[in-house]
């Protein structure tokens, strides 16, 4: 039996109303699915993170940020991280570690605490900003430690030190120079100026309790 030109219209018409209706339905759906976390708390005061475009809410989240020296500097020929513990022969220092730093997100800021830990490479003396400006280390927020090694008269290092992160594009990786270290082992001992470089992954970003 075919439809009349009236009753197709109509057809047509209750069609058109069943597509709007299913829209609205899946808009409305949408806006009930759970956010990220790092979301789920926002207030009017957020800051944006750079590159992500997304906005953090306020609060402390452990994430990930290493700093290590350039490849063509150590005798091994591999980036040494100076936020990894190991120590050669036996444990290089090669490779990133991961959610080892503290995010502070407050007054519109954003504060990262890296600990420095490696104790082959001793960290002397950092830049106060990156070569860009875009990071800067937080006056007075540098922390050293008692560091006692034969090689040397140095009797401390940096073990911890905070930067304002707050115009950092995630991901990019900056360098701070100049800076200085001092080597410990056997083979390469003594005072260096190398450059030394920072980046940071706020991606996998995780609420403090």
């Amino acid at each position: 039996m075919s439809l009349s030109t009236q009753e197709m219209a109509n057809v047509d018409r209750r069609h058109f109303v069943k597509l709007v209706l299913a829209g609205v339905a899946v808009a409305a759906a949408s806006t009930l699915l759970p956010e990220s976390p790092l979301l789920q708390e926002a207030t009017a005061q957020q800051v944006s993170s750079g590159l992500r475009g997304a906005s953090i809410a306020p609060g402390t989240y452990t994430v990930t940020a290493n700093i290590f020296t350039d490849k063509k500097d150590t005798p091994i020929g591999e980036y040494a991280y100076v936020t990894n513990p190991g120590n050669p022969p036996f444990n290089k220092p090669i490779k990133p570690v991961q959610n080892n730093a503290t995010l502070v997100v407050q007054d519109n800021k954003m504060l990262l605490t890296v600990p420095i830990v490696n104790t082959t490479l001793g960290v002397l003396k950092l830049a106060d900003a990156s070569s860009d400006t875009s990071v800067s280390v937080v006056s007075g927020s540098i922390v050293k430690t008692s560091w006692g090694n034969i090689f040397s008269k140095i009797k401390e290092r940096i073990s911890s030190v905070t930067f304002d992160v707050t115009n950092y594009v995630e991901g990019e990786t900056l360098v701070f120079s100049p800076s200085e270290e001092c080597v410990t082992f056997a083979l390469y001992q003594g005072v260096k100026h190398w450059d030394l470089f920072f980046n940071a992954d706020f991606s996998d970003a995780r609420k403090a309790s």
